[in-house]
């Protein structure tokens, strides 16, 4: 196997229901473009709403897949952030060039899979700032605090 067969490389919008296929996506966000999202993208949190519009964090790995390996050593999760249209979830009106948070303390680094910093929740503050739950390695969860520069 070079690669789980769950690998995703897009983001997908459900915004209606289809009856005959409700899991099929109404839209696709774009798929990955960085570097430190290479391998593969995927869903965060739960979009809140912003000025801009609607802005989620995301998951982006890179690295490489060890073959018959269900644990992944060579892999690295970071976090990035979209921003998308108020009228247009589908739309993404910007995205992080570089990671906002990537692993770097021990927790981050070493766990039941290295390298991992997964971003499941936001919880605003005030209209600056807001908390970021992540998991760390897949053995602790961390919290960190996003705020806005511009």
């Amino acid at each position: 196997m070079t690669q789980p067969p769950y690998v995703m490389e897009r983001i997908g919008v459900l915004m209606e229901p289809d009856p005959a296929d409700p899991l099929e996506a109404s839209g696709v966000l774009n798929p990955a473009e960085q570097p430190w999202e290479s391998v593969k993208i995927g869903a965060g949190t739960v979009p809140i709403r912003v000025p801009e519009g609607w802005m989620l964090l995301f998951h982006g790995v890179d690295g490489q897949f060890v073959r018959e390996s269900v644990l992944q050593p060579k892999v690295r999760y970071a976090t990035g952030a979209m921003i998308l249209a108020a009228d247009d979830v589908s739309r993404v009106v910007a995205r992080s060039n570089e990671p906002l948070l990537a692993p770097e303390m021990e927790g981050e680094l070493d766990g039941i899979v290295p390298n991992v910093v997964f971003p499941t929740a936001l919880e605003p503050i005030d209209d600056d700032e807001a908390f970021v739950f992540y998991g760390m390695a897949d053995s602790r969860i961390g919290v960190a605090r996003l705020r806005r520069t511009s």
